[in-house]
C-alpha cells in the first residue's frame, strides 16, 4: 500500500473515517486487555 501498488488503503492512500455510531468504542489508553476483551465478548453475546 505504501508503495501506491493498494489503491483507496484506508489510512494510506485513504483517509480513516471514525463510524457516527459504533456499537462499540474502546478508550485503550483507560482500559487494561482484559477490560476490552470482555467488553467485546459481551457485545458479541459470549460473556466472559
Amino acid at each position: 500500500a505504501r508503495k501506491g501498488e493498494v489503491k483507496n488503503f484506508t489510512g494510506i492512500s485513504a483517509p480513516f473515517e471514525a463510524p457516527a455510531n459504533p456499537a462499540l468504542a474502546l478508550d485503550t489508553s483507560h482500559l487494561k486487555l482484559e477490560e476490552s476483551v470482555e467488553a467485546l465478548l459481551r457485545l458479541l453475546g459470549l460473556e466472559p
